[in-house]
């Protein structure tokens, strides 16, 4: 426990102290080569490097630095309820669910538009050091890779640390394990309804389907600094933009999965954000087995397939242990979960008594 409440003040600290240097990273250069950049500054450029935008220096300045403060304290301010959240923590937790769904993309946006604009402020002042006039200005668009990869990576290493501070249920029981081996689970955060005693947890995670989410991310994140600092067309950047964004949430939503038995139902959660949710009531279910999961057997990855139409359906994220239910309207669904022998124990203790 002390070790646990040791690593959980090392992320709150680690996590809260990446808004102000992000700040500090614009604030101290921008004040060391303040006095020799031009007046006006070049602030945008076009897809030669050439500059065709101005702005006032101390304008620039204040803009910036009050944009950055914005984006930083409203990053901070979300640490900040997932750490008191975290001391929050109650049998019924009925609320975590729905936290955990505006929480963890709020606080992405919020710290990657502060990493974004300090990266880009921050070589806008730069390149007009110790120049003339703004009409010499040349941006190094070699040199936007690392900046466009910056942001995305920061962002999504503080929203992992995020998740480690949200709460999770306490409420588990598993007083229905018929056998002898108590299953090995880890706690969600799952909105539990009153009355309603969790059994058994466990999650499956897919590798592959983390790191696209993180290619669409970067893509993402090209596109809106790439648009920021040049003149290409916004015909060409909106789409780019809202495309990868929306391909980077679709894809994050098969990264994992967590699978929830309680006493009356059968839930399973996916992605960081845990929603959309899949419900599967106990009282539908005849029994369940453990099975091996090859995904080409089930129609490929993600959700297959489909209960109603084709009274068969699989939730796969990769293949290895999953667990097979078989419903009383002759449907099958199979779900991909580690501690698949443990699940089905406690779905058929359960079942049994329907």
């Amino acid at each position: 426990m002390v070790n646990e409440k040791y690593s959980l003040n090392r992320l709150r600290i680690w996590t809260l102290s990446i808004p102000p240097c992000l700040f500090l990273i614009y604030l101290i250069p921008a004040v060391i080569l303040y006095s020799k950049t031009p007046e006006p500054m070049a602030i945008h450029w076009g897809l030669t490097g050439t500059p065709n935008g101005t702005a006032d220096k101390l304008v620039f300045a204040i803009t910036t630095l009050l944009v950055i403060l914005i984006f930083g304290v409203a990053a901070v301010t979300t640490t900040t309820i997932a750490v008191k959240r975290n001391r929050q923590i109650s049998s019924s937790a009925n609320s975590s669910d729905t936290t955990s769904f505006y929480l963890i993309p709020f606080h992405w946006i919020m710290t990657f538009l502060t990493a974004t604009v300090s990266l880009s402020a921050l070589s806008t002042v730069i390149v007009n050091y110790n120049q003339p006039n703004w009409h010499l200005v040349k941006f190094p668009f070699l040199a936007l890779l690392a900046m466009l990869m910056v942001p995305v990576i920061t962002a999504s290493t503080s929203t992992y640390g995020i998740t480690k501070l949200l709460p999770t249920s306490t409420a588990v029981s598993v007083d229905n394990v018929t056998d002898n081996q108590q299953p090995s689970s880890t706690a969600l955060d799952i909105n539990l309804a009153s009355g309603k005693k969790a059994v058994w947890y466990g999650s499956a995670v897919n590798s592959v389907m983390r790191i696209v989410t993180v290619l669409f991310l970067i893509l993402f994140g090209m596109a809106v600094t790439v648009g920021q600092l040049s003149a290409i067309p916004l015909s060409l950047i909106i789409p780019l933009t809202l495309s990868s964004a929306l391909l980077a949430v679709a894809f994050s939503f098969f990264t994992s999965i967590q699978v929830s038995i309680t006493q009356r139902e059968v839930t399973v959660a996916y992605g960081v954000w845990r929603y959309p949710k899949t419900h599967i009531p106990i009282e539908r279910i005849n029994h369940a087995e453990s099975i091996f999961v090859n995904p080409l057997q089930w129609g490929g990855w993600g959700y297959r397939g489909s209960l109603k139409l084709m009274k068969r359906a699989a939730i796969v994220l990769r293949k290895g242990e999953g667990i097979k239910l078989y419903l009383k309207n002759n449907s099958v669904i199979a779900i991909t979960v580690d501690g698949a022998v443990q699940a089905a124990q406690v779905v058929n203790s359960i079942a049994g008594r329907f």
